[in-house]
């Protein structure tokens, strides 16, 4: 944990579905604004998540910040991988991975602005998971791109998001089934890849 030290980490206590998890995060999240703070959606995510059984189900969480979507698809019963272009982020999932899992959490770097031509793209998973990585059209359109190399057939992708059309753009380019539903003041919308 010695690499987290200059960052002045904070634990925090997270409520989610069943279970409390305690993680770390950088003291001032506005030194690093995108992936150190508890993203409203993150959480959602999570609860998400720990509603179903994951067992068996090989899952990759985009834009993972401090790894709260990754943690709690493994509690559930998932092989998780948390992504994200900041090595920062990484060594807190990892971190809060060894907190709440007893085990490092498996981290990759991705950017997902060029996620679709990724040479060192991570394998098709069978749920690709985000939450609030869609703040513009250039990622959706990137994201978009990538889910056709990171979701397996008949797999799912699953993004929530602050504003309700946010998402849209994904089945629009993808022209995959969705559904959408509202959780707290945040939205969900899950895609099925055809088999």
């Amino acid at each position: 944990m010695s690499a987290i030290h200059p960052f002045d980490p904070v634990v925090d206590e997270l409520a989610l579905a069943d279970r409390t998890l305690s993680i770390i995060r950088p003291r001032d999240p506005l030194v690093h604004p995108y992936w150190a703070k508890v993203w409203p959606g993150s959480l959602i995510l999570a609860d998400e998540l720990l509603r179903r059984d994951l067992r068996g189900v090989r899952v990759l969480e985009l834009g993972c910040g401090l790894g709260i979507g990754a943690i709690a698809a493994c509690l559930a019963g998932a092989e998780a991988v948390a992504t994200d272009i900041d090595e920062d982020a990484l060594l807190f999932a990892r971190e809060n991975g060894r907190r709440v899992l007893g085990r490092e959490l498996e981290t990759m770097i991705l950017d997902l602005k060029a996620i679709g031509g990724a040479a060192l793209a991570p394998e098709a998973r069978d749920l690709v998971v985000a939450a609030e990585v869609l703040y513009n059209a250039d990622l959706v359109a990137a994201v978009a791109g990538g889910l056709e190399r990171l979701v397996s057939p008949g797999g799912e992708a699953m993004f929530v998001h602050a504003i309700p059309a946010q998402a849209d753009g994904l089945r629009d380019l993808l022209g995959w089934p969705a559904d959408r539903w509202a959780a707290g003041a945040r939205h969900v919308m899950s895609l099925r890849r055809p088999a």
